[in-house]
């Protein structure tokens, strides 16, 4: 009887051994079919074996499925079933090819997959993390280059940036912001430190401030631009402007021309109009390799600033016009009346300006006034027509031919088979424009014609949460100039929708601002003014032709339409935290 159940046990061993071993005849199968030029047979048999659980090379099939997902190789190339795949492999306690596909995850974030994956520094930056602590060193190669970068330093470095527990405050606000002012830094830093890992953004500025000065904690230029960055994103509007100029400089972070825009634009809607003086000033010279210069639209955003009191544009006006540059006249005085506007407003450039061509300014110089505005100063009344009159407010077929180049038709296809959708997007700048994520669902080639021009787009940042998907154009585009945050919106007034309902391009219509809705945590404009199939995507703007927000979806019963915000197209694009 026990050489029975020896025989029992033994048989049940070789069985097991048996599966095993028919398994490694299969994967060193499917590694020949591969290197045979037989992707198919390849991919059902790795396929196959990377879900059977249990099985030694598990991890290393399902990476080899992941690569084959990412290349449409024996299959259709589905970028974001091998994100899956790669996680998958990275989850396993096989240490190798656990290694092999955290650093695989962090390549596609550092560089981005067309169509799947959107690039984020900070999420690559996490699995080369993951990577390196299992001894792969060109993941801690990739992870120091990495580490260049404020944003990543806030994700290494989680002790620094966030509170941990329950701990309460050390003191309030206002009790630092005294030690400040009576010259004792060391008290009011814990304070501050405090307030700053709670996200207020004032406290994130003095603490980075506190970090450069190295005087209360040892100097440290990487923790003083991850604060200050963190900062501007919490809407603190000097730190806005001081690191657009930082990655327009490449001055302690890496040039990165995309962010700086993002950043000169919140500084400018935040009431800081030598943002939009930069803007314009990046339109007409892009730093940015494959960026084409847009003259007009930079000269716009440029006068925009100006009639909102900027002295960053009146001295750029300054020397257009001394210079004779943009393509304006050469005009000397007009020129030297711009100078003495900003200089008297403190721009030091200005005055240096002046004091090159002489100070004293031609008797009677007067500043042309910018477009929709009755002079420079800045000052918040309108623009009074002779007579003394307010202007009207423009037309529908007045704001209609100012907005429609910025709003268009948006195709989507698929690459490998019969897909399509039609949606509307908006052009955000010259090269980034907004639409909503389930216009592209499932889709991988999207385009546009545009002029005349076919223009293709890729995905640069995606949101499907608010249902906000931004992309990047191969060709210059004619951006919205205006924009207005949804704080500032009142229920009643009468808005435009233009997109491209039922791919009827370009179709505008009429209705108030029926609400103003938080769902989801995401703000909203509810709106009677129709839209439908293919409006999706489109710009929602007030009467002044300001965005407001991107169309999204309707419902059938009754005037019920939504767009969101456009603050929340803009947040979307805050570095991750």
């Amino acid at each position: 009887m026990r050489l029975v159940r020896i025989a029992v046990v033994l048989g049940g061993m070789m069985a097991l051994g048996g599966c095993q071993t028919l398994k490694d005849v299969n994967y060193v199968q499917a590694s020949k079919a591969a290197d045979a030029g037989h992707p198919e047979d390849a991919f059902e048999s790795f396929k196959s074996l990377a879900e059977a659980d249990g099985y030694d090379g598990q991890a290393s099939s399902q990476y080899r499925v992941g690569q084959m997902y990412l290349n449409g190789e024996g299959t259709a190339r589905k970028p974001e079933a091998a994100l899956r795949m790669f996680e998958r492999a990275a989850a396993s306690p096989d240490r190798s090819w656990r290694r092999m596909a955290n650093y695989q995850i962090g390549m596609m974030y550092l560089e981005g997959v067309k169509d799947g994956v959107d690039r984020n520094r900070g999420e690559a930056a996490i699995y080369f993390q993951r990577s390196a602590r299992d001894g792969y060193d060109l993941a801690q190669k990739r992870l120091e280059k990495l580490a260049a970068y404020p944003e990543v330093v806030v994700i290494l470095h989680p002790e620094e940036f966030l509170n941990s527990g329950n701990n309460p405050a050390p003191g309030k606000y206002e009790q630092a912001v005294a030690y400040l002012k009576a010259g004792d830094d060391a008290s009011a830093f814990p304070i501050l430190l405090w307030y700053a890992r709670e996200g207020h953004g004032p406290s994130q500025a003095m603490v980075g401030v506190i970090y450069a000065q190295g005087k209360v904690v040892p100097q440290n230029l990487k923790y003083f631009m991850a604060w200050t960055l963190l900062a501007a994103f919490s809407d603190d509007v000097e730190s806005q402007l001081f690191m657009a100029e930082s990655y327009l400089a490449g001055k302690y972070v890496p040039f990165d021309e995309e962010q700086a825009r993002l950043l000169f634009w919140r500084a400018s809607e935040n009431g800081r109009p030598d943002g939009r003086a930069m803007l314009g000033y990046l339109m007409i010279f892009p730093k940015e390799k494959g960026r084409q210069p847009d003259i007009q639209a930079g000269l716009d955003f440029i006068r925009q600033s100006v009639a909102k009191g900027s002295p960053k544009g009146m001295r750029m006006l300054g020397d257009a016009y001394t210079q004779g540059g943009w393509g304006l006249a050469k005009d000397p005085v007009q020129g030297r009346a711009y100078y003495e506007k900003a200089a008297a407003k403190g721009d030091v450039e200005a005055r240096e300006a002046l004091a090159r061509n002489g100070a004293s300014p031609a008797k009677g110089a007067t500043v042309a006034a910018a477009p929709g505005s009755s002079s420079v100063t800045g000052a918040a009344e309108p623009p009074v027509a002779a007579g003394g009159s307010v202007p009207a407010k423009p037309t529908a077929v007045e704001l209609f031919a100012r907005l429609s180049p910025s709003v268009f038709r948006l195709l989507a296809l698929e690459a490998k088979g019969s897909g399509a959708a039609s949606g509307s997007a908006v052009a955000v700048t010259e090269r980034l424009a907004a639409t909503n994520c389930h216009v592209l669902e499932g889709l991988d080639v999207y385009g546009a014609k545009l002029d005349g021009d076919i223009v293709m787009f890729q995905r640069s940042h995606s949101n499907r949460a608010k249902d906000i998907c931004i992309i990047q154009a191969s060709k210059s585009l004619k951006p919205v100039a205006q924009y207005r945050q949804y704080s500032a919106l009142k229920v009643g007034e009468r808005v435009y929708a233009i997109g491209s309902p039922a791919s009827l391009e370009n179709t505008i219509s009429e209705g108030i601002i029926s609400g103003l809705r938080t769902m989801g945590g995401v703000r909203y404009v509810q709106i009677s003014a129709p839209i439908a199939p293919g409006s999706s995507g489109g710009g929602l703007f007030d009467e002044e032709g300001r965005l407001i927000g991107i169309t999204t979806k309707g419902i059938e019963r009754g005037d019920l339409n939504f767009a969101v915000a456009v603050d929340e197209v803009f947040d979307g694009l805050k570095p991750t935290r």
